[in-house]
């Protein structure tokens, strides 16, 4: 983006932001903390903002924090289109029914500065490339990772996402939130907001609530590992819970029969090596749960495209 105020606003916030002060804070759905630009430099941020930016500061916070109450909604949509043309993302719009607005004057100037502060902050507090998590389910693309992953020599698979997806620096978080979790790295480019860090939702008592949300966009597509794909709660992937059944605990083989039901609810037919892995799974899921694995008998036929026996 070549806006000079643009410029300006992130150029200064980096000059006058002390980006080392934070405070720590119980993050949600989690006995775990983590950081927060203190509230000091927090204040500082936003009236910096608001000086340097005419408009859009009070609108962009607004919609940032919609956001947190969940994306699928009239304002989600409209933060994807403040993002899309200004930083060329190529990558569609959240849509079915919503109808977000287009961007306000200052809206795009001030998501280029908070990105600069974003990108700033993350370098000041992790390693790059930065590792992030996302809990991944049916309409964001679990069912075509696990196939594609399955099949012989497959190394990883590209998440077709829209032009802001959700990702957060803590696998805890993201356990709450997926069937299964991604596990990824991510160049800081690719970051348009570190929303937790620098805007949090706040009310009367404080900080409202934090789960290390950092907004990412949706091209480059981010790239998953096979190894990349894991259970809730574990730091073992899925694909290893079914290639290697036996080394399974009896909540891994849960994970992967819900994988299986999700597969079978989507009629996803799996390839020749993904089926042969599948079957070899339900052989041991079924010495070690005979009741359950009965109960998952049509899930199975229903992916293998094919009879099961009995187990």
């Amino acid at each position: 983006m070549s806006d000079q105020t643009t410029q300006s606003a992130g150029e200064q916030l980096l000059d006058i932001l002390e980006l080392s002060e934070t405070e720590s804070f119980e993050l949600e759905h989690s006995t775990e903390s983590a950081a927060v630009l203190a509230a000091t430099q927090r204040e500082l941020l936003l009236e910096t903002l608001s000086e340097e930016v005419d408009d859009g500061v009070e609108s962009f916070c607004d919609i940032s924090h919609s956001w947190k109450d969940g994306s699928y909604c009239d304002d989600g949509q409209t933060l994807e289109r403040i993002y899309k043309e200004p930083f060329d993302v190529d990558a569609d719009l959240r849509n079915g029914d919503l109808d977000g607005r287009s961007p306000r004057d200052g809206e795009p100037a001030v998501a280029e500065a908070l990105k600069m502060v974003s990108e700033a902050y993350l370098e000041t507090h992790r390693d790059a490339p930065v590792r992030l998590y996302r809990g991944i389910n049916t309409y964001d693309g679990l069912c075509e990772a696990v196939s594609e992953l399955l099949q012989a020599g497959g190394t990883g698979v590209e998440l077709d996402l829209t032009v802001l997806s959700n990702f957060t620096t803590e696998k805890a978080i993201a356990d709450h939130y997926g069937t299964l979790v991604v596990e990824t790295e991510v160049n800081l480019s690719q970051v348009a907001l570190a929303a937790d860090s620098l805007l949090p939702v706040e009310d009367a008592d404080g900080l409202d609530s934090h789960d290390a949300e950092v907004r990412v966009f949706g091209t480059p597509k981010i790239r998953v590992r096979s190894d990349g794909l894991l259970l809730p709660g574990f730091t073992r992937s899925v694909i290893d819970a079914i290639e290697s059944p036996e080394s399974n605990s009896p909540d891994h083989h849960d994970i992967v029969a819900g994988v299986v039901t999700k597969l079978a609810e989507k009629s996803v037919q799996l390839g020749p090596d993904a089926s042969e892995s599948v079957v070899d799974w339900y052989e041991v899921f079924a010495g070690v749960s005979l009741r359950e694995a009965a109960a998952l008998r049509d899930d199975v036929a229903e992916v293998l495209h094919d009879s099961v026996d009995s187990p």
